[in-house]
């Protein structure tokens, strides 16, 4: 939740980077009222210092309260790029960058 943040009046995500480069990436209105949503429904909007995404299931320990691993993140990025049809090689490229 704290890589979610106000600066300067504008909603960001805190990103580490290739190299530990640390970015922050704007968020837009649509997302953060999906953001809002979520948080709503999950309920775990107060919880500071825990993960922003979090399993929905957790087959092999039953943890919920870890973030997401990096690879399956990927994985619903890239289902999403090729609903959208297009390139999404190139697309997914510029998601790792």
């Amino acid at each position: 939740m704290r890589d979610y943040q106000r600066r300067d009046g504008i909603m960001y995500l805190r990103v580490e980077g290739k190299g530990d480069k640390i970015r922050f990436l704007p968020v837009s209105i649509e997302a953060q009222l999906r953001i809002a949503e979520y948080l709503e429904s999950a309920g775990h909007g107060e919880d500071l210092k825990g993960p922003l995404f979090r399993p929905v299931k957790n087959n092999a320990t039953g943890t919920l309260a870890k973030p997401l691993h990096p690879a399956s993140v990927y994985r619903e990025i890239e289902a999403v790029l090729r609903q959208a049809g297009g390139d999404y090689s190139r697309r997914a490229r510029l998601l790792r960058a």
